[in-house]
């Protein structure tokens, strides 16, 4: 069981290690509470069904319509539907794999429509705050950004990132399980802050706003 633990606590150790390599996470930012949000029987039963599903190196991943779009043939599509039903609700989205259609309480294509026109990030390094399970992340890879990071405290959201970055890795993009709070930790080395969905939630939008602006990058 601590073997399977260990697929996601791996992830965001490698991920913090990497971000500490080139700078943008503070060399003393430690993760205290990883242990405990992902070692829990829910995590546990998710990665047991998760290590069954084979996978192979030629999924393909289609970014060009509404839904994210993962294609393997390998996968036992009954296995990722229970997998899926598991990690329910699903807020933002949609998503698919192969047939199965991932339906959203958010459709983020709407959102994502109103402004994808106006995004100019090629060769940029981004943060996502309140990404949810990463519908945007893999949104902006369409634009050759240079990096992604993308920041979420809820455990459940990162399972279902982490679903499809089990399904598809992608170097371009982390997701680390904090929230805005830890912006403190990154490195002036951020070009874009994407918020989306979370001001209207803050008691202090004035702070919460300053706070964002800790990790930009000094022109």
């Amino acid at each position: 069981m601590n073997n399977r633990k260990n697929l996601i606590i791996d992830y965001i150790d490698k991920k913090i290690e990497k971000l500490k390599k080139i700078k943008i996470l503070n060399e003393s930012f430690q993760l205290k509470f990883k242990s405990n949000s992902f070692s829990n029987s829910f995590v546990n039963s998710f990665l047991c069904s998760l290590i069954k599903v084979k996978k192979n190196k030629n999924t393909t991943i289609n970014l060009s319509t509404d839904a994210i779009e993962f294609k393997d043939k390998s996968l036992d599509i009954k296995k990722v539907e229970l997998l899926c039903s598991k990690l329910m609700p699903w807020r933002k989205g949609p998503f698919k794999i192969n047939e199965l259609y991932i339906d959203s309480e958010w459709k983020s294509n709407i959102k994502w429509n109103r402004i994808n026109k106006h995004i100019i990030i090629k060769d940029k390094i981004i943060c996502d705050i309140g990404t949810g399970n990463g519908y945007y992340l893999y949104k902006f890879l369409q634009y050759k950004p240079k990096l992604i990071i993308g920041l979420d405290p809820h455990p459940k959201y990162m399972l279902q990132f982490f679903l499809f970055e089990y399904i598809k890795p992608n170097k371009k993009i982390s997701f680390l399980p904090i929230g805005w709070q830890n912006c403190h930790e990154l490195n002036k080395k951020i070009d874009v802050i994407v918020c989306m969905g979370v001001l209207y939630h803050q008691k202090n939008p004035i702070q919460f706003l300053k706070s964002l602006k800790k990790p930009l990058r000094l022109k």
